[in-house]
């Protein structure tokens, strides 16, 4: 007995100190996977728009999501002080210079997504956070880059520091989503 548990025991911390996670059994559900998409404002200004790109990061393709998130509008079109945490969000957002670093005007760059409407999969146009956007897939590299080097390699004047406000937040979704790429490189 004591053989036992004690073995149990370096199996799961050799499983800690790996960064690895215990295989999944057929029968349990798997972690949602990242879906990235980079959006662009419709606005008469193309310039503008494309300075100032906003990284979408939802937890199901946007295809799936979108519909699904229209209806779960009323849940999440609240103050923001009445919003769940930001990881139990569907989809969070982040604004990004060029897409070369994260832009922070507010201290606050990652937002979760309160509102979805109007979803156009064909024009690929959809409204969020009353918004009107313009959609195409984004790489998750992007995602790890920006979380990872915030500060991108253009050289800009800042209000804030980028990820002011979420540093550990940012933190973590960088880790999740590094895990997702090793895992996705892995099953390649």
């Amino acid at each position: 007995m004591r053989g036992t548990l004690l073995l149990g025991m370096t199996v799961a911390l050799a499983g800690v100190a790996t960064g690895r996670q215990p295989a999944a059994r057929p029968n349990e559900p798997t972690t949602p996977r990242y879906h990235a998409y980079w959006l662009t404002r419709q606005q008469a200004d193309k310039r503008a728009a494309a300075e100032y790109p906003v990284l979408l990061l939802t937890r199901a393709p946007i295809d799936s999501f979108a519909p699904e998130a229209a209806r779960l509008s009323s849940l999440f079109d609240r103050p923001a002080d009445k919003l769940p945490p930001l990881f139990d969000q569907p989809a969070l957002t982040l604004t990004t210079h060029m897409r070369d670093s994260v832009w922070n005007t507010d201290r606050a760059p990652l937002k979760g997504v309160r509102k979805v409407q109007d979803f156009r999969p064909q024009e690929h146009e959809v409204t969020i956070n009353d918004t009107p956007y313009r959609y195409e897939p984004a790489d998750l590299k992007d995602v790890a880059r920006l979380l990872e080097r915030p500060e991108g390699t253009r050289p800009i004047h800042r209000i804030h520091a980028p990820l002011t406000g979420v540093e550990q937040t940012a933190r973590a979704l960088r880790l999740l989503v590094q895990e997702q790429l090793r895992d996705e490189a892995a099953k390649k």
